[in-house]
Formats: structure tokens, sequence, C-alpha cells
């Protein structure tokens, strides 16, 4: 998280989701879930945690679902921290990924796009291979 560290860092409580999975079929019914989940955040004074799969099509961002998303987040102030699902990742690899607009419209943001130890918690993105896994949960 860099510089930003502190602001979830503060953070007391947290209101965890995981699989929204947005596609232009789910579109009403995810917004209402996001709009649940931030006001959720807002009245318990906590955080978010989004553990994957926030869009439903992986490699392709549907124009109309993405602006639509876009609007929830532009004024989304809860501090969140968002782990790359399956579905959300472009490349096997993991670092090309459908999070990054999410991330650029909110600077309360952050995607963790690779295996990460932050606030005492391994956060580790959906990877494909077993051995990567191993390897960050071993290190």
């Amino acid at each position: 998280p860099g510089g930003r560290e502190r602001l979830w860092r503060d953070v007391q409580s947290w209101v965890v989701f995981s699989d929204l999975h947005v596609s232009a079929a789910s579109l009403d019914t995810s917004l209402r879930a996001l709009r649940a989940v931030k006001e959720e955040a807002a009245r318990r004074n906590a955080g978010v945690l989004f553990l994957g799969d926030f869009w439903h099509h992986r490699g392709s961002l549907p124009v109309e679902p993405l602006n639509a998303i876009l609007d929830e987040f532009v004024d989304w102030t809860a501090p969140t921290l968002m782990l790359v699902g399956n579905h959300d990742q472009v490349t096997a690899g993991g670092m090309l990924h459908a999070l990054a607009p999410l991330q650029l419209c909110a600077p309360c943001i952050h995607v963790f796009e690779q295996p990460t130890v932050f606030m005492d918690a391994l956060w580790l993105p959906y990877r494909r291979d077993p051995n990567v896994l191993s390897q960050a949960v071993c290190a």
C-alpha cells in the first residue's frame, strides 16, 4: 500500500465480501450489493475487504457495467483492500487484472496483485500455479 498504509492500519473493523461477479446480466444486483456494503461500512465506521472475483468474465470489461461500477466508486471513502480473483485476472501471473480501474478511481482502494504480508496477514491473490502459493506461504 505504499505511503497510504495508515489509511488501512487505523481501521478497527471490516465488512468482508467476495464473488460479486459483475456482468451485464448481474449489474443491478451487483450495484445493490455494493451499495449495501458501502452503507454497512459507513454505519460501522469500518473498512472493506474484497476477496476476489469482482468481474464475471475474465479478460474483458463490458463498457456499461464498467461505467456503472466506476460511478459507484467515485465517492467511495471506506478504506478498502482487494484481492485479485481468478475471474479478475487477464494473465496467468495475475499482474494484469481488471481491478486496476477501481484502484485508480478511488484512492482509498488498494489491490493486492501479488502475495504480500500486510497488517500481520498474508494476502494471497489467486494464482493458478500451486507452487507460487506454496512459496508465498513458506516465505
